[in-house]
């Protein structure tokens, strides 16, 4: 008897591996996604303004990128004794203007140079066609950073604003790194506070405009079926966080074994699984510390570790000590 309906995903044809490093940008869940390959030693850059959901959010920051259009002072905002970028998220955000700006190029420049120069694949996930519009300047924002609702008007991206959107962040990224693999996912993550009706409304958008794109495209993108594994596989409440809203822990591991399984190359998934070992004895915890049991424990395991590091030098150990 089928209890689901599985999802048929496809393998990446260039997938991931330990040899080059990795960009993951757009809504928390390229977050989670992003750190999750961070934990497992994968060299890379998470979210670096943050989490931006809407794909003109991204290609904003990415035509800064590729043009060297650096953030002004003059654009900032100052609301409620803070600084705050519309194009960022407010964990960007600080008490002293210049200091926001500063760290603001520093991160561009850091998101540049990890693309040309370092970064072989990149995870974007958009999360909403849903975007605002800032009255006085009739700029699209990213973030509202709360500030006063009557300043924004709501507005739907249109199917051809969001595949526009794609094609931008496709050109910007192959301007910096004609070589760069991208992968695309839609999040699974539902956006309520929209409306039910409207976050269907935002996610069909966003995926009749991504298809449309990638359907036309010359070059191989891989598209990861995020949204339609938690919205058909896993298709219960019980896959989802206590707010119903996120996908919960047995989701996200599910996901992540997918993606292990079909974006990652096999000689890295052998690896991580070595790592996953060692974490495992890294957490330990004895009863007694003293014990000649733990500390033969303790000497096998630096003992492991540096054969590891030796074996395996491009791999980032630096917090285990």
């Amino acid at each position: 008897m089928k209890w689901c309906t599985p999802v048929s995903v496809a393998h990446w044809k260039e997938p991931m591996n330990y040899q080059g490093h990795f960009v993951a940008l757009g809504s928390c869940f390229a977050e989670t996604m992003g750190n999750r390959l961070l934990a497992h030693r994968f060299n890379g850059l998470v979210n670096p303004f943050g989490v931006l959901f809407s794909p003109i959010a991204l290609a904003n920051i990415l035509e800064r990128c590729a043009n060297d259009q650096f953030f002004e002072i003059s654009e900032l905002w100052e609301h409620q004794g803070l600084f705050q970028h519309p194009e960022a998220h407010s964990s960007c955000s600080g008490t002293q203007a210049e200091q926001v700006i500063l760290a603001l190029n520093d991160r561009l420049t850091l998101l540049k140079k990890t693309v040309t120069s370092g970064a072989s694949h990149v995870l974007i996930t958009i999360g909403t066609s849903w975007v605002y519009r800032e009255i006085t300047t009739q700029k699209r924002v990213a973030n509202c950073h709360k500030k006063p609702q009557h300043e924004f008007r709501k507005e739907l991206l249109s199917v051809k604003e969001v595949e526009d959107s794609i094609r931008q962040i496709q050109s910007c990224l192959r301007q910096l790194n004609p070589h760069i693999k991208i992968a695309w996912t839609v999040s699974p993550v539902r956006h309520t506070k929209d409306g039910l009706i409207e976050n269907q409304r935002s996610k069909s958008h966003l995926i009749a405009g991504l298809h449309q794109v990638l359907d036309e495209s010359t070059q191989a993108d891989y598209y990861f079926p995020a949204y339609e594994i938690v919205m058909d596989e896993l298709r219960d409440y019980r896959f989802y966080a206590d707010d119903l809203i996120h996908p919960g822990t047995q989701a996200i591991e599910h996901i992540w074994n997918q993606w292990v399984t079909h974006a990652i190359d096999a000689e890295s998934g052998k690896i991580m699984e070595k790592i996953n070992g060692l974490h495992v004895r890294l957490k330990h915890r004895p009863l007694f510390e003293d014990s000649l049991t733990y500390q033969q424990f303790k000497e096998n395991l630096q003992s492991d570790l540096r054969d590891f590091r030796n074996r395996y030098p491009s791999l980032n150990w630096n917090d285990i000590g």
